[in-house]
């Protein structure tokens, strides 16, 4: 896991090429964030929240189809990562 320093995935890749790539969840939620309107923001928060604060899987699958269907039409970069 890491907060996405420029350039740090690319060389991880090089030495460890079969390596799983994560960003901080908190990290990913402030950047997801940024790319959200004012208004949408506590909207979106919780929608995500949903998502990663799952106990399980299933709980997780339903927050992503939630998060998909209420948010995913307007900001679909957010959705996707």
């Amino acid at each position: 896991m890491s907060d996405d320093p420029p350039g740090l995935e690319e060389a991880l890749k090089k030495i460890f090429p079969e390596a799983d790539w994560q960003l901080c969840v908190l990290h990913a939620v402030r950047d997801s964030l940024n790319q959200v309107r004012k208004s949408d923001r506590e909207g979106v928060a919780q929608a995500l929240k949903a998502v990663y604060r799952a106990e399980t899987i299933a709980e997780a699958g339903k927050g992503l189809q939630n998060l998909q269907a209420t948010w995913g039409k307007k900001y679909p970069k957010v959705v996707e990562r």
